[in-house]
């Protein structure tokens, strides 16, 4: 994606914020400071570490060590992977309609530690389905998850689901990243990006009130535009939400989504902007929808009257959105 395009994108994704989010968005996503913390180092399960010294190993103080058993082995079998998260839940406060629980857990790169911000529903129970909300590019520049509100965000968790946002690599307050790094840069920025959703899935497993067997996906703009990549790397999601996605510029080979496209198989709903500027609706859109390989049953292109946010906050768009959640992961507790 060239940078003048992703100034367009996220000059258009900024003005959104005004007419998409709503009078609670102060409440719903604000940010707390960001954990300067990092999770250095971990004594794995069977070496002579003393265990009191163990559990502080990762040198996360008051952190809950837990570890995550995911992905699949060839030839049917299961391959149990286990991976340390080093989970801690950083603060919490509570609205009417959720608790928000600020959490971070251990990267699976480096030492770094990916920050979330955990919504959970008070009008249903345990275990709660999970909806993993990817923002625009914007979120590159921005140091609030405010810029990240959606009405469709906050109807989500009103109707009874969780919603987790994750500060991916470089976005939100683990960022900012320049929209003029070089492509090599951003190339390997988009992988960790992927980790970080990976990663944020297998902090979900490791909790009891989540049911992971019920994980869906929101991608708004950007979000949108990664889904391909996302879903086909992360099969644990079940069914995906994108809005304003479109096809882009040829990217580097590893992340560019046209390669993933014919391999996503996860029921997509695709929700657009019929005079969509910045996505056209024959050369990007129509593209876009047709690459995926999801069976022609389980996946549907909706236009609406307007561009590329403007058409995000009406009710009949969050309607189609909730309904096809219920559809695929099934109706709330």
């Amino acid at each position: 994606m060239s940078s003048l395009s992703l100034v367009r994108i996220v000059a258009i994704s900024r003005s959104a914020t005004d007419t998409t989010t709503a009078s609670t968005t102060s409440a719903f996503l604000a940010m707390p400071n960001s954990r300067p913390a990092s999770c250095a180092s971990f004594s794995p399960r069977g070496t002579t570490t003393h265990p009191f010294k163990k559990r502080r190993s990762c040198g996360c103080w008051g952190e809950r060590l837990t570890w995550a058993t995911t992905g699949a082995g060839t030839n049917g079998t299961t391959r149990s992977s286990k991976r340390v998260l080093c989970s801690s839940v950083d603060s919490t406060d509570d609205t009417p309609h959720w608790r928000r629980e600020h959490v971070s857990f251990r990267a699976a790169y480096g030492n770094e530690r990916v920050i979330a911000h955990l919504y959970l529903p008070k009008n249903a129970a345990p275990p709660y389905l999970v909806v993993i909300y990817y923002p625009s590019i914007g979120a590159l520049g921005a140091r609030n998850s405010e810029f990240a509100t959606l009405v469709l965000t906050e109807d989500i968790v009103k109707s009874g689901r969780a919603l987790i946002l994750p500060a991916y690599k470089g976005m939100l307050d683990r960022g900012p990243t320049p929209l003029t790094t070089p492509v090599h840069q951003m190339r390997d920025l988009w992988i960790d990006v992927v980790k970080d959703l990976r990663r944020t899935v297998d902090y979900l497993e490791s909790r009891s009130d989540i049911d992971i067997g019920r994980v869906g996906y929101l991608g708004f703009s950007l979000g949108g535009i990664q889904a391909r990549m996302n879903l086909v790397l992360e099969p644990r999601i079940r069914t995906a939400v994108l809005l304003s996605a479109c096809t882009v510029e040829k990217a580097p080979a590893e992340v560019d989504s046209w390669n993933y496209a014919p391999r996503v198989k996860t029921p997509v709903l695709m929700l657009n902007g019929r005079y969509d500027s910045l996505c056209p609706v024959e050369s990007t859109q129509n593209p876009f929808f047709q690459a995926l390989g999801t069976p022609e049953k389980d996946k549907r292109h909706v236009l609406y009257e307007g561009g590329h946010t403007d058409y995000i906050s009406r009710m009949e768009v969050v309607k189609e959105g909730l309904d096809w959640l219920d559809h695929y992961l099934g109706p709330v507790h």
